[in-house]
């Protein structure tokens, strides 16, 4: 029998992996997400490969384009970054 520390919740998604869905979702690629956010080429990568953070400013961003709350996209970095410490 597994004892409780040897197990881990299932797998948390990182934003990346939500990003890259609403990019499916209106059909862009990283040029038409970069022109819309104003972001770099290598700021986007970071975002999608889960390897930046997403700050405050970023999270508004986000949240404007894809019709969400800075909020969501600033719980599921927080959430993902706490899995990933477990």
């Amino acid at each position: 029998m597994n004892q409780t520390s040897q197990i881990r919740p299932v797998k948390k998604f990182g934003p990346g992996y939500f990003i890259h869905e609403q990019l499916e979702l209106r059909e862009w690629g990283r040029e038409e997400f970069a022109e819309v956010t104003a972001f770099s080429q290598k700021h986007i990568n970071e975002l999608l490969n889960n390897e930046k953070s997403i700050s405050l400013d970023t999270a508004r961003i986000l949240g404007e384009i894809f019709n969400t709350s800075a909020q969501y996209w600033l719980n599921l970095d927080h959430e993902y970054h706490i899995w990933l410490r477990q």
